[in-house]
């Protein structure tokens, strides 16, 4: 329950960093526009890392679980799938040349081009799942504080309201 309580905070949070930013930018009370806008994003961005990383070495502490496998297990466990990669991937080869055969695809396209792309899909589908759960935004205005590109946190007024009442909507469901 209490890790459930962490969470929704740290959605307040999130979200809340979201707010003040749109609100800002769309009251127009600032006399340049953009500066006061930007420094808020930056700060709301520092605020948000250091309690997603707050977090993160508190679940880590609270981690008093031993292993669910001993060493040995895990040595054969990881032998097994060692030789049902190798398997697979000895018809995967196989597939190939008769699918390039097949489609009237030239085999080096699919060696040199789609089977890197296709190698490469995990990463490709974690690095997606790591931007749509929005730990990616705070960094990357921080990152782009760096060379000075002027990357904010002000997303549509309408997106953010309605993210703010799905979360909370969300948290007294939780409670």
């Amino acid at each position: 329950m209490q890790e459930t309580a962490v969470n929704s905070g740290l959605l307040l949070v999130a979200v809340t960093g979201l707010i003040f930013p749109a609100v800002l930018h769309y009251t127009r009370t600032e006399v340049h526009s953009g500066e006061s806008e930007l420094a808020l994003s930056r700060f709301c961005s520092c605020i948000m890392i250091v309690a997603y990383e707050w977090s993160q070495t508190e679940e880590s502490s609270n981690d008093d679980e031993g292993p669910e496998i001993s060493k040995w297990e895990s040595i054969i466990w990881l032998l097994i799938m060692t030789a049902w990669i190798s398997i697979l991937s000895e018809y995967l080869v196989h597939a190939i040349e008769g699918a390039s055969i097949a489609w009237n695809v030239p085999l080096e396209f699919v060696r040199v081009v789609l089977l890197p792309i296709v190698g490469n899909a995990t990463e490709h589908a974690s690095a997606i799942m790591f931007a749509m759960k929005d730990k990616l935004i705070p960094f990357s205005v921080l990152i782009g504080w760096i060379p000075g590109q002027p990357m904010d946190l002000n997303f549509q007024l309408f997106e953010t309201a309605m993210l703010f009442m799905t979360v909370l909507v969300v948290a007294f469901m939780l409670r």
